[in-house]
Formats: structure tokens, C-alpha cells, sequence
């Protein structure tokens, strides 16, 4: 049995009319045509569905059930016809996008400010945490996209997999209160630096390992400088902890700029190259692009290129 929607659409277009030739200008077909496809699914279904005349074709009483059931099966196909243009559109849709705790705060203000303001229909999931389980969820199709380090993500995913975008480098810089006592020595080393607990989201190891380096400390050195950080994925309360301690920051450059209690820090030197910010855009390669994908990938470099020029600019006071 082969009823399509192309036949209760003309059964439906009968019935309001009254009449297979009205009907048949309705659809935009000839009239021969119209009552060659209802004959044939006459005779696919073995049953009469309307009794014809020259005044009115009215339906049988199989007529009648068909266009019964088939009305609300017209309408949702019209509304997922209609749906489909509005997704085209981007008044219509949903994102899944998981960020990285720092790409979060450096972009996703900006970002989510255009998107929200243009695409107000749009419904964007958002999920924040440290990459590595960003990264997870990407490889579950949990997410639709993924913005994180690539450096962290070459070493816990395949990136062959991965159809991945970079951004641009931006350096971190180590940042404390203007009270601080650090601010009393003559020169500032990383060694001086942690001799002070960090106070940041998390950070890799391969970090952690290339502060005790910069410090020319042993290598092993790094676990101790991680076991005495303050962790939190919040920036916010990262930056009450470290205005109101002796905590020493770490932060890209336009994350301090933004913040609130930014007159409350100075910044001590922009970190090594192990401690940038290097980010870049994750899809899975078997993931195709909806409409406000490719839009929300449009946001973050325009984004990126933005406030890697503000921090370029950068003249030493936030």
C-alpha cells in the first residue's frame, strides 16, 4: 500500500472544492492528472472514495475516513515543511556547544551577545568545564561543537577525526592584587611567582610542568606547584580569592581587562608559551553544519580576532 502525502493533500483539495477540476487548479496540476492519481489509489486500496458527479463529488464513506485521518498528517507535514525554512533561517533551531573554562570567559560574552541579539529564537545549550571532558563530550555526540585548547585536545582525542579550526595564540598573564607583597621585590622570576599558591581554572599538566621549568626547578616540582593551586571554574570567585588574598593569578589578557574588580590587579608578565591560550574550534568530521553552526563558528573568530587585537594593544596598565 503506497498512500503518500501527495494524495491526501488531493483528496483534502477534492473535498474543500467539490469538484476534481477546482481542485486539480488548487494543486497546480492538470484535471486528467488529479483523476488519474485518485483511480490509482483506488484501485491500490480496492475501494471507492468518492461518488462523482457532474454537480458534486462527495466522498465515500472511505473517502470520508481518509480525509478525516489525513487532515492532521497535512498539517504536521506543512509544519515541518515550514520548520525546515525557519532552521534554513535561523529563526528556528538548537546548538549544543561545549567550551572550555578560559575560552568560555575570554569569548563567549561577545559571542552569545550577537547571537542572542540576532538569532533570539535560536536555543543554545551550552556546557562549561575543564577541556578534557568538553572534549569527551564532543566524541560522544554530546556536542555539535567544542571550543578548547588543542594543544589539551591532541593529547586526550584523535584529531583526524576532528574537522579543527585554530584561533589565534593569546598569552596569559600572571596577575595579583596591588596590595600584593610580590610587588615589594626588585625583579619578579617565576621562581618568586610560586612561591604564592595559583589561583586559576583548570590547567594541564604539561602547564604545570612548564612553570617549574620556567622556574629552572625539577620537573617534579610541578606536582607540587598543582597540589597547592586553587582550582575553581569560576571566575568570578577566582577573582574575589585573589583580590582579597596572596594568591597569584592567571588569566588572558582581555578576561582581566573585562573584569569588574580589574583595579584591583596589576599584572606581573605575561606567561611563557606553555601557558597561552591556544585555542581553537572541534567538530567531528562526520557532524554536518546546520545554519547557526556555521554562524556560531562566523561569531567566535570574529571574536577571537577582536580580542586578540585588544590584547596587542595592550600598554601594561588594565
Amino acid at each position: 500500500m503506497n498512500i503518500t502525502i501527495r494524495h491526501l493533500r488531493q483528496l483534502q483539495a477534492i473535498y474543500n472544492h467539490g469538484s476534481f477540476a477546482n481542485a486539480a487548479k488548487e494543486l497546480n496540476i492538470s484535471q486528467p492528472a488529479l483523476s488519474r492519481s485518485i483511480s490509482t489509489l483506488e484501485g491500490i486500496l480496492d475501494v471507492k472514495l468518492f461518488d462523482r458527479s457532474k454537480i458534486k463529488n462527495r466522498p465515500t464513506a472511505f473517502g470520508h475516513h481518509m480525509i478525516e485521518k489525513g487532515l492532521p498528517i497535512i498539517r504536521q507535514m506543512s509544519l515541518l515543511e515550514r520548520n525546515i525554512e525557519l532552521i534554513k533561517n535561523m529563526e528556528l533551531g538548537n546548538l549544543s556547544i561545549g567550551v572550555g573554562s578560559f575560552g568560555a570567559k575570554l569569548m563567549l560574552g561577545g559571542v552569545m551577545e550577537k547571537l542572542c541579539s540576532n538569532f533570539p529564537q535560536i536555543n543554545l545549550n551550552l556546557f562549561i568545564d575543564a577541556a578534557p571532558l568538553v572534549i569527551k563530550k564532543l566524541e560522544n555526540y554530546d556536542l555539535e561543537m567544542a571550543l578548547v585548547d588543542l594543544r589539551i585536545a591532541s593529547k586526550i582525542a584523535s584529531l583526524d577525526e576532528m574537522k579543527v579550526f585554530p584561533l589565534n595564540i593569546h598569552p596569559c598573564y600572571f596577575f595579583c592584587r596591588t596590595t600584593h607583597p610580590i610587588l615589594k621585590q626588585k625583579k619578579i622570576t617565576m621562581k618568586k611567582i610560586i612561591e604564592y599558591s595559583l589561583s586559576t581554572v583548570w590547567l594541564p599538566d604539561f602547564a604545570y610542568l612548564g612553570i617549574a621549568q620556567e622556574a629552572k626547578l625539577a620537573d617534579n616540582t610541578a606536582l607540587k606547584i598543582k597540589n597547592r593551586a586553587i582550582q575553581c571554574e569560576d571566575w568570578d570567585i577566582l577573582f574575589k580569592v585573589i583580590a582579597n588574598g596572596n594568591s597569584i593569578g592567571l588569566s588572558p589578557l582581555p578576561v582581566l581587562m573585562n573584569s569588574h574588580l580589574s583595579s584591583q590587579f596589576v599584572t606581573l608578565s605575561p606567561s611563557f608559551d606553555g601557558c597561552s591560550l591556544n585555542l581553537g574550534i572541534l567538530v567531528k568530521k562526520d557532524m554536518s553544519y546546520s545554519p547557526v553552526m556555521k554562524k556560531f563558528q562566523q561569531y567566535l573568530i570574529e571574536e577571537d580576532q577582536i580580542l586578540f587585537e585588544m590584547a596587542k594593544n595592550y600598554d601594561g596598565n588594565i
